[in-house]
Order: C-alpha cells, then sequence, then structure tokens
C-alpha cells in the first residue's frame, strides 16, 4: 500500500468545493440589487417630529380643541420650517384665519436642539391629559 503523503487525491471534493464557493459568490454578487426600490410610505413604522405634530394637530381639530390645533401647527412652523409637513401646516394656519409665524421668529430648526419658547409649545385640553 502507498503511504498517505503519495496516494492519489479525490478530484470530487475539490470540484464540490469549487462549485459551493461558487454558488456562494453569485447568490452574495446580486443581493444588493434586491434592495434598490423605495420604501412604502405606508408601511413607515416611524414618524418624523412633523408628522407626529400635524397628526396631533389633527387629532385636537377633530376632538374640536381649535386652540390647541392652532398652538401645535404653529409650533411645527416655528420649530421644524424645513419639514413637508410644516408647508401642511401653515396652508391650515391661512385656512383657519390665523397669522403664519415669521421665518425670522423660527428661530430653532430640526438641526438645533435648542429649547422652544413656552409660548410656542402645544398646549389645551387635550395636551394636558398626557
Amino acid at each position: 500500500m502507498l503511504p498517505a503523503a503519495r496516494r492519489p487525491t479525490s478530484v470530487a471534493p475539490r470540484r464540490a468545493r469549487a462549485a459551493m464557493l461558487a454558488a456562494v459568490l453569485v447568490g452574495s454578487s446580486s443581493a444588493p440589487f434586491q434592495c434598490a426600490s423605495e420604501p412604502d410610505p405606508n408601511r413607515t413604522r416611524e414618524e418624523t417630529p412633523g408628522q407626529a405634530l400635524k397628526g396631533l394637530a389633527d387629532e385636537f381639530g377633530k376632538a374640536g380643541d381649535r386652540e390647541a390645533k392652532v398652538r401645535t401647527l404653529q409650533y411645527l412652523v416655528e420649530r421644524y420650517p424645513r419639514s413637508k409637513y410644516a408647508e401642511e401646516a401653515k396652508v391650515e394656519l391661512q385656512e383657519l384665519g390665523v397669522a403664519i409665524p415669521a421665518a425670522a421668529s423660527a428661530g430653532a430648526s430640526a438641526s438645533s436642539p435648542a429649547a422652544p419658547s413656552a409660548s410656542a409649545a402645544p398646549t389645551g385640553s387635550a395636551a394636558s391629559g398626557w
């Protein structure tokens, strides 16, 4: 019998390893192309601050608390002026006949963590229950 070092090696295990490596490489190279679509906005789980404030203002409106709705919309415009929800809030404030906060008084933006003034914070009977 031949010593272990001189025995001919089987070609089958080498081919199996090569085939496995090729399959892994092909499978992993296509993974980045599977995630190219935009996320479905209806399946969004996290809200932006602007979106949450707009939703809160809408709830105040449904509850009939006009003052809380107006103050929340004004706060949204002042605190997050570049939010798409701030644009919607401005339209609603105009429809309600309320003055829109001036851009100069916006002070805080989404990128600066400065505390808002107490007069800008949303208040009302519904807000105090939280």
